[in-house]
């Protein structure tokens, strides 16, 4: 059988992008999310009912996403509503901010105040290359006496148009988020800082042991030996703690990612890479 070979000399590469898709259509796209999510938080449902305001801002919302089951950050939970899950679902998300608008009445301000262009392969083939943005967002949520301010990071994938991920953490400083470090360590990935990025997905996997990308993209430079060359005794420890990173991807990742750990791990256990 064919051998294969895991080629990572873009997996985490991060440069301009070079599609048509530009900072215009990332502000847009973003722009109109959260106009959406300021008018389902703004409309009025007498008696709880959803109206057709509500069902068109929805529909719009979701119809910018890659897909319902997209990551959304849980802020409710911050005003003790309901759940204290870090994430919501996209849909689930419309449909707790629709609850929360019946019961606390809030109000959404969102201000885009940085777009970035990236690059990053998420498979084991270059061809697979995925152009995306990154856009900032200051977010500000008021229900009655409370306010909460957020920086928003959404991630748009260039080749649809469509939002893959959008992740914060509190305006109260509890420090970087996941997201903002993946794209530190992407950064230094292209730039070959190559034990410089290694650390910053152990640190993201530290500061939340259940990040199936970091596991995913740790298991591939250990296995290249790329930003680990002092941490192994030995080749075949190296590729054990490659394996083991990758098997924690397949249990921790989302779909997608679970599915490229899979894959990998498929050609690691039939000895083909």
């Amino acid at each position: 059988m064919k051998r294969i070979c895991l080629s990572l000399a873009f997996v985490f590469g991060v440069v301009t992008s070079t599609w048509a898709f530009s900072d215009y259509d990332a502000r847009n796209i973003v722009n109109k999310f959260y106009n959406n999510l300021r008018i389902i938080a703004e409309g009025s449902y007498p008696g709880g009912q959803q109206t057709e305001d509500f069902i068109v801002a929805r529909n719009n919302a979701l119809g910018l996403c890659y897909s319902n089951r997209i990551n959304l950050p849980n802020e409710f939970a911050e005003f003790n509503f309901e759940t204290n899950d870090p994430f919501l679902e996209a849909s689930a998300y419309i449909k707790r901010l629709f609850d929360f608008t019946v019961q606390k009445s809030p109000r959404i301000n969102a201000e885009i105040v940085k777009v970035q262009a990236l690059e990053e392969i998420k498979s084991n083939k270059k061809e697979d290359s995925k152009n995306f943005y990154e856009v900032h967002v200051k977010k500000t949520i008021t229900a009655g006496y409370t306010k909460k301010e957020y920086t928003d990071i959404v991630r748009i994938i260039t080749e649809n148009g469509k939002i893959t991920e959008i992740a914060n953490e509190s305006g109260g400083g509890a420090g970087e988020s996941i997201i903002s470090l993946r794209g530190k360590a992407a950064e230094l990935f292209a730039n070959k800082k190559y034990d410089e990025a290694f650390d910053m997905y152990l640190k993201i996997i530290k500061k939340d042991p259940s990040q199936g990308d970091a596991y995913y993209r740790l298991g591939l430079m250990a296995y290249h030996k790329l930003g680990c060359k002092y941490r192994y005794y030995n080749g075949k420890e190296r590729r054990r703690a490659a394996y083991d990173y990758i098997e924690k991807a397949s249990r921790y990742g989302d779909y997608k990612i679970k599915g490229y750990a899979e894959h990998v791990l498929y050609y690691m256990i039939n000895g083909q890479v």
